[in-house]
């Protein structure tokens, strides 16, 4: 005959066993089957350690079922969290794929063995300042420099000669890392692209071009993201005048 477990209520077969399978509870001490044959204290006794257990019981399931959820959303949350950390690995092995691609060394050879040009500009400029900014490493005013010579000039006719000596100079000093020549060969694995250029190199965060202020100076910045030459390239504006830039750089062979 099936019976219940007065605490549970798990089914078992009466008689054959002495405690309830889930929860434990000794079941020949159901108080059915001493009725009428023990003293009224002993039943109410009984009673209340049987109502007390059942509260126990109910209060055990509902602790198990809140642990049971935090565990399945802990696990959704880990799937999710592998899931964001598989696709920054993809990512970053992008990343380290393009890098590799654009290592100074499999640049060009004369990116490592540049002799320091002559300093005679055709224009008049005195490229002594930028020499020595750039030979000390200080990006940001040999950036504004670099700015200062080209931003009241007519990018198609600016002299290849004075060009040649801007591009040297930062090519020099930085060990290849940044240059006009540089920027020109990423221009052209991006197909001529100015935004994706400006990602290439660093001048674009999410779908916005970066303020001045935002550029990183120093030598952790990704390559080509010198000279900058702020001023020739903004914007909407910035896409045209920029591929005028690169044309000039072309037609100077640089």
């Amino acid at each position: 005959m099936m019976a219940k477990c007065p605490v549970c209520y798990t089914e078992y077969i009466e008689g054959q066993v002495k405690y309830c399978s889930t929860c434990g509870w000794d079941l020949s001490s159901y108080l059915t089957t001493f009725a009428g044959q023990v003293p009224e204290a002993f039943l109410e006794k009984a009673q209340a350690k049987l109502g007390w257990s059942r509260q126990m019981w109910a209060r055990l399931q509902s602790t198990l079922s809140e642990l049971q959820l935090q565990v399945e959303i802990g696990y959704e949350a880990r799937a999710q969290l592998q899931a964001q950390i598989s696709q920054l690995k993809t990512q970053l092995q992008h990343l380290q794929e393009e890098r590799q691609s654009l290592k100074p060394s499999d640049l060009s050879d004369e990116i490592y063995y540049i002799d320091e040009p002559p300093l005679q500009s055709s224009i008049g400029v005195n490229y002594t300042k930028l020499r020595e900014l750039v030979g000390a490493g200080k990006w940001k005013e040999a950036d504004e420099e670099t700015v200062v010579i080209l931003i009241n000039k007519n990018v198609e006719n600016f002299p290849c000669e004075d060009l040649y000596i801007i591009n040297q100079l930062w090519a020099k000093y930085s060990i290849g890392r940044f240059g006009f020549s540089l920027q020109k060969r990423i221009w052209n694995q991006c197909e001529h692209d100015a935004y994706q250029f400006g990602d290439r190199v660093g001048w674009r965060r999410g779908d916005s071009w970066l303020n001045y202020s935002e550029l990183t100076f120093n030598n952790n910045a990704v390559l080509g993201h010198l000279p900058s030459w702020r001023g020739v390239w903004r914007g909407q504006r910035g896409k045209s005048s920029g591929a005028l830039f690169f044309s000039r750089l072309e037609a100077c062979k640089l």
